[in-house]
């Protein structure tokens, strides 16, 4: 297995990779309001990129994943992260958000907190293994392929993301 490196910011010359690596997999990660085409993608993270901070994450000299975050309050930050497929796995999710989460914890953020489908039992399982927990569901939340449905709130407290690394 290669090493697994994270870069910030995520390349922007990359950001159409984004698009195709979701595209087998989107209804697990977009509701009916995202884009909708390569281009409106690329203008939406346009328009975030002054908000959120990014990575890269690569496996030896293959890129494959983001991991953003968006600072809510000096002590809490939203995260969100994308793997091409042949990136899932925690031989290279788990390393890469432990870098990324590691150093945020650094800089003071004392929580992380993320969203998921509630239905979307693999990222679920990927936050307990990084030492996150299931906050609350958030009830008809937002709408996928024209329904209403329910997320899940995920917290990641920093005395939790550290008996994880122990």
């Amino acid at each position: 297995m290669s090493e697994i490196r994270v870069k910030s910011p995520f390349p922007s010359y990359a950001v159409p990779r984004i698009w195709q690596w979701i595209q087998s997999f989107r209804w697990r990660v977009a509701d009916d309001f995202a884009p909708q085409t390569l281009e409106e993608f690329v203008s939406h993270w346009a328009t975030r990129r002054y908000h959120e901070r990014t990575w890269g994450v690569w496996r030896g000299d293959d890129l494959g994943g983001m991991i953003a975050v968006e600072t809510v309050s000096p002590i809490l930050v939203t995260s969100h992260c994308l793997f091409k497929r042949s990136f899932w796995g925690a031989e290279t999710t788990i390393p890469a958000l432990q870098q990324v989460y590691r150093q945020i914890f650094d800089e003071g953020t004392l929580k992380i907190l993320s969203f998921a489908f509630a239905d979307n039992k693999q990222l679920l399982g990927l936050a307990r293994k990084i030492g996150a927990k299931k906050e609350g569901t958030l009830r008809r939340q937002t709408m996928r392929e024209g329904k209403l449905v329910d997320m899940i709130a995920i917290g990641l407290l920093k005395e939790d993301f550290e008996k994880c690394l122990s």
